[in-house]
């Protein structure tokens, strides 16, 4: 009996999905990466770009809250100001009758290898304060282009505005021979 259940529930299965027989099943399976519509299709399925999306997303949630949390502080104290007894409010705080907002925590930032992708990492600990760890780890902020190198062949008027009469030379020239359509 249970060989005839079995097989029953088989072929259930087989007429609820439709089978090709070159293909498989004919729907595809569903893609679990996130990923934006506009993003390139180089990032689509980038370990490292999902990170920082992830993150990025997560910062967005917290900065949504912080903000709420400043309406909080902003609206309490504006009631501490336009308080008679702002002893009765701090007493409230303290015996937890008004409920402040819980102290964030700011999501430490994804491990990245950034020597994959041609880009000199900042030193990790760096503080988010601003400070420096040391100043051998700075990176610096201009970068030098190598420029060409002086051609000699090139006279010593190259690439230097006209003079006077050079321009005046230039615009009759130019009366007496209009440019042509081309």
């Amino acid at each position: 009996m249970e060989s005839s259940q079995s097989s029953q529930s088989s072929q259930q299965d087989n007429t609820e999905r439709p089978q090709s027989p070159d293909y498989g099943p004919i729907e595809p399976e569903p893609d679990t990466t996130f990923y934006f519509e506009s993003d390139h299709l180089a990032l689509k399925g980038n370990v490292d770009y999902l990170k920082i999306l992830k993150h990025i997303a997560l910062l967005e949630v917290h900065r949504k809250l912080v903000i709420k949390d400043l309406q909080f502080y902003y609206d309490l104290e504006k009631q501490v100001a336009d308080s008679d007894r702002p002893s009765e409010i701090a007493r409230k705080i303290a015996s937890k009758e008004i409920q402040i907002p819980i102290k964030r925590k700011i999501p430490k930032r994804p491990a990245v290898d950034w020597t994959k992708y041609n880009i000199q990492a900042k030193d990790s600990t760096e503080e988010v304060s601003g400070q420096k760890a040391s100043q051998s780890s700075k990176i610096p902020t201009t970068t030098t282009i190598p420029t060409q190198t002086k051609d000699v062949t090139k006279p010593e008027s190259f690439n230097k505005p006209w003079s006077a009469e050079e321009q005046i030379r230039l615009e009759e020239l130019l009366l007496k021979y209009p440019p042509g359509k081309t």
